[in-house]
């Protein structure tokens, strides 16, 4: 059950300027429920790669209230949280939809996270409820379920997306199709769900320990959907693809932007260069969403030449930082405008606009996306506000930025500064013109393929192997995602260890595989400062 002690909020006086000036008056479906009045009901706005089906607005907004009435007679309550582990496919948006209806929390969590991760945040949360796909990507999230379920007692109840029940798991295919009891749909219509609640919970980047966890509300989170899809010119003859997570923010808010606007959504979890030019051909897709592994996969691709990528209009790039000379090319020879995004989950973005020159478009981070987002530069060291031209940590608060992580006093101590600023931990430059430029970051953190791995959290697992005395963790380049994961290990006695006895170690804990490493160099003593502490200036020269 949420518990509201476990939140920050505004300020009263700062929440009662963000209403009159920002925040959505509706919860999403509300939302939802007037952009399909807006463009009309029967309209398709919802798809999956590789099936014909379509959803209207009406398919969408029926069959969300049908199953949160049923997962009300299941015994789904307001207030209840859910872990919320689908992958990518219209099912994801039913049944988000249909928690959100009721009052319940999805908490988004990417379907690669293992048992070592999903337990430590239903403990936190106290979930009540698990929604995972069942099988997905050749693993049996059952198992998994009942491990949970042993391991955190909160959680009761576990739906899945397969189309039968699979013991005490109830299907939401099944739900969805189904017609409530008598009463139930009433019972649902008596429930009012306020904008000002908390409509989910994401997951920071993990730059230490676990990834932290985010409360967005429906009036902030709506607030930055309208602002992004505006400025990405979202209109109902936009046709976008989402093949990042909806687990992560930038693939659920540009799906909702593209819901509230009235373009067509289409979906997929298949990131081949090959399986995404297919879709962009036979969809007629003009906004590609992605990460900057997606656009060099396609750049690539000895295929493209196959396919007719001519109704591609923008390629949105967040997540990670893409150099200016292979965003020029994504322009060139995808034939489509470059979109850069700076964001993080906390609530805060920058964005190119699309009648920006060239070289601001491939070059910069663009501009605060809302014109009532405080913006500062902070020297790390002095703690004082940077000039024009010299990188700074970036301090922001606004509209839709939170005040605080959930449950987590600690790390919120840590992350915000006594007036409000969320603290980035990145550094960034500000030119004359107010463009930002993206330099680098200060946290311990690796970004594979736009996935955020805390190194220490890493490291705390390797420190379980047996043969392990001390390890190490950081990122190293890699052309296509960016980083990947190295570890470095001292082993006891000096002992062989191998790089895929780590993995099967990890796995067998439950680590999810993106944090696995992918290089491993063992050596005698990991370098450390005069404090003891790990000096990762000295990591990189032992590679």
């Amino acid at each position: 059950m949420l518990d509201e002690k476990a939140l920050t909020l505004w300020p009263a006086e700062e929440a009662e300027r963000y209403r009159r000036c920002c925040w959505s008056r509706q919860t999403v479906f509300e939302s939802l429920a007037e952009a399909a009045q807006k463009h009309g009901p029967e309209r398709l706005v919802l798809g999956s790669a590789g099936e014909e089906k379509l959803h209207s607005y009406s398919d969408l907004l029926e069959g969300s209230e049908r199953l949160a009435a049923n997962l009300l007679e299941a015994g789904v309550k307001p207030g209840y949280v859910a872990l919320f582990q689908l992958n990518n496919s219209p099912l994801f948006l039913y049944a988000w939809l249909a928690l959100s209806r009721l009052g319940a929390v999805p908490l988004h969590v990417n379907p690669k996270y293992r048992l070592a991760e999903l337990s430590a945040w239903a403990e936190t949360v106290q979930a009540e409820v698990y929604v995972m796909p069942g099988f997905f990507r050749g693993y049996d999230y059952h198992q998994l379920a009942e491990n949970l379920k042993q391991r955190v007692k909160t959680v009761r109840l576990v739906l899945s997306g397969l189309h039968r029940e699979y013991g005490e798991t109830l299907s939401l295919l099944s739900l969805l199709k189904q017609s409530p009891l008598p009463g139930f749909l009433e019972k649902l219509r008596e429930i009012k769900v306020s904008p000002y609640q908390v409509s989910h919970l994401l997951l920071s980047g993990g730059t230490t320990g676990l990834p932290k966890i985010i409360p967005r509300t429906h009036a902030d989170y709506l607030y930055g959907a309208e602002t992004l899809g505006r400025l990405s010119m979202i209109i109902p003859n936009t046709r976008t693809l989402v093949p990042t997570p909806l687990a992560h923010n930038l693939g659920f808010v540009y799906s909702l932007a593209t819901l509230l606007r009235g373009g067509r959504l289409i979906l997929t979890d298949d990131t081949k260069p090959e399986s995404l030019m297919e879709t962009i051909q036979r969809e007629k897709v003009t906004l590609l969403v992605g990460v900057p592994a997606i656009f060099i996969r396609m750049l690539k691709s000895e295929a493209r030449r196959n396919y007719d990528l001519s109704s591609l209009q923008i390629a949105l790039n967040s997540g990670q930082h893409m150099p200016q000379g292979l965003a020029l090319k994504v322009e060139r020879e995808l034939g489509c405008l470059f979109q850069n995004l700076y964001g993080v989950s906390e609530g805060f973005s920058t964005i190119t606009r699309l009648d920006d020159p060239v070289e601001v478009r491939t070059g910069t981070a663009g501009r605060p996306t809302s014109p009532h987002d405080q913006v500062k530069l902070v020297d790390p060291e002095t703690g004082r506000e940077v000039d024009v031209n010299v990188p700074g940590e970036l301090h922001v608060k606004g509209p839709r930025v939170i005040r605080g992580y959930y449950g987590d006093p600690e790390r919120t101590g840590e992350a915000f500064t006594s007036d409000g600023y969320y603290k980035t931990g990145d550094l960034l430059i500000r030119d004359e013109r107010g463009y930002y430029r993206y330099v680098g970051r200060l946290k311990n953190v690796i970004n594979r393929g736009g996935e955020k791995i805390g190194v220490e959290e890493v490291e705390g697992y390797l420190a379980m192997h047996p043969q392990v005395r001390e390890a190490a963790v950081l990122g190293v380049p890699d052309p296509e995602l960016g980083e990947k994961v190295c570890a470095i290990i001292a082993t006891r006695n000096g002992k062989p260890l191998t790089l895929e006895e780590v993995q099967a170690f990890l796995e067998k804990l439950g680590v999810a595989r993106h944090k696995q490493p992918e290089i491993l160099k063992l050596v005698e003593e990991i370098p450390k400062t005069e404090l003891g502490k790990i000096d990762r200036a000295k990591l990189s020269e032992i590679l």
